[in-house]
């Protein structure tokens, strides 16, 4: 999955600081459509978990601001969890996807270096009592190959690169997602 041990620690570590309410909010003066509504409360057990996947995108990121839409095609990712699910031991790694839109972030508009949206998560994940399906909503921002997902089910931390294009000299069509958090799925949204 390329996230080791360590990088998973630091992770959760991200996930357990609250970030600021005017960062959950959105710019001022520009709330719109992608601005995350009040932060859901994740409750119960959180899992670790880090997952892997990649999105395509209908316009494509540069060093132009953008928006549009994601998705991953379903659960075409892979996500890998430890411990306990709904009483049962988690047995291997499960399936992994998301969809929504993408736009404007901390420091602007969407593009290569920053950018933020919201969506859908579903994993399916095995355990010794059957597979177990989560799903979630997701609102996130990125700086750089850096970003964190802060509300929902999955809040986690994640390292982004460019798909298919480069980013500056060709546009990105896809991004490729490596997070790591706690996945709550026994609560929350």
């Amino acid at each position: 999955m390329g996230l080791g041990r360590a990088t998973l620690a630091v992770c959760l570590v991200l996930c357990l600081v609250p970030v600021p309410a005017a960062a959950r909010s959105g710019r001022p003066g520009s709330p719109g459509p992608l601005a995350p509504a009040v932060p859901s409360v994740p409750s119960g057990q959180g899992l670790p978990c880090v997952a892997d996947w990649v999105v395509r995108l209908d316009q494509p990121l540069s060093r132009v601001n953008s928006v549009g839409q994601f998705t991953s095609g379903g659960e075409t990712g892979v996500i890998d969890c430890h411990g306990r699910l709904g009483g049962h031991t988690v047995t291997g790694p499960g399936t992994y996807g998301e969809s929504g839109a993408f736009g404007a972030g901390p420091a602007g508009g969407a593009d290569c270096s920053n950018g933020g949206g919201a969506g859908d998560f579903s994993a399916t994940i095995p355990t010794d009592g059957g597979r177990r399906h989560v799903e979630g909503t997701v609102s996130f921002y990125w700086l750089g190959e850096s970003g964190v997902v802060f509300d929902g089910r999955f809040p986690s931390a994640f390292r982004l690169s460019p798909g298919a294009g480069d980013c500056l000299t060709r546009p990105a069509g896809e991004l490729h997602f490596q997070a790591g958090g706690l996945l709550f799925a026994d609560g929350g949204s």
